[in-house]
């Protein structure tokens, strides 16, 4: 019970981290102990809770950033053509890759939602 509440309270933190921490303070240990359920179960189940609480996805490109995205890390929301380019990144960040003299890119589209997808071969 206590897992969930703490899932529920940050619907983005890991399942896993809630469960871990509640398990950490009331018994002492992550290890396993044969008289609890497994912590693999207790996270799913806080997980599935979490799920309920966190906004649906959008279906559009014209949804609105929530407050979970700290304005220092929304470096650029921009529209143009019918597309929506994002970019997060933080002063460390930034400041690397002003001392690099290349820049590598990975475009793993494949873990992208279909509503992306189709919009990052327009880059």
């Amino acid at each position: 019970m206590q897992t969930k509440k703490k899932a529920v309270e940050n619907v983005f933190k890991s399942a896993t981290t809630a469960t871990e921490e509640v398990m950490s303070a009331n018994v002492g240990s992550t290890e396993p102990c044969s008289s609890l359920p497994k912590t693999t179960s207790v996270a799913r189940s806080a997980n599935r809770h979490q799920s309920k609480n966190r906004p649906k996805h959008p279906t559009t490109l014209d949804f609105e950033l929530l407050d979970h995205v700290p304005s220092q890390f929304l470096r650029g929301d921009g529209h143009k053509n019918g597309t929506r380019r994002l970019i997060f990144a933080t002063d460390a960040q930034l400041e690397f890759l002003t001392n690099v003299k290349m820049w590598y890119v990975d475009a793993t589209f494949k873990v992208i939602r279909q509503l992306y997808s189709s919009q990052s071969t327009r880059l």
